[in-house]
């Protein structure tokens, strides 16, 4: 609807409630081990609004999204590098006897139980969620501008 009355907030008065405010909007995030609220207000100034600080969290969130992304498309150019590798390998090896094929069929499949064990653990991981770093906030703090200028703020 229509906002007949215009109510100004403010903006937080203390660092710590900065980080109260980030706490909040970051509780359904999946924050990284290293992630330190604390850390990521320090390099916020004090003429930021919840918007700002809901800005922040959007952003670092997104910037977690691009960084899996980079980190599967790495895996995935990685992967096509090292069959493209085994294949001329395949090609330019002479037969060898039996004995030597059982014995890498056998070590193909501890290979196999140990892929098969990482893409559970990363399944695992994609259920839980984007994980968060300190490095996405740190980005997301340097990217923002404040919606409030200090000139306002002391008037």
């Amino acid at each position: 609807g229509r906002m007949d009355r215009m109510v100004y907030l403010g903006v937080s008065e203390s660092k710590k409630k900065q980080e109260r405010i980030v706490g909040a909007l970051t509780r359904k995030m999946v924050l990284g081990k290293e992630v330190d609220l604390g850390k990521v207000v320090e390099g916020c100034g004090m003429n930021l609004t919840g918007a700002d600080f809901y800005a922040i969290c959007a952003d670092a969130w997104m910037n977690a999204v691009k960084f899996n992304i980079q980190q599967l498309k790495n895996k995935q150019n990685n992967k096509q590098d090292n069959n493209k590798d085994e294949e001329e390998e395949e090609e330019d090896e002479d037969e060898e006897d039996e004995e030597e094929e059982e014995e890498e069929e056998s070590d193909e499949d501890s290979d196999e139980d140990e892929e098969e064990k990482k893409k559970k653990e990363e399944r695992k991981k994609k259920k839980k969620g984007v994980e968060v770093r300190q490095e996405d906030f740190e980005a997301a703090v340097r990217s923002v501008t404040p919606s409030v200028r200090m000139e306002e703020l002391i008037e």
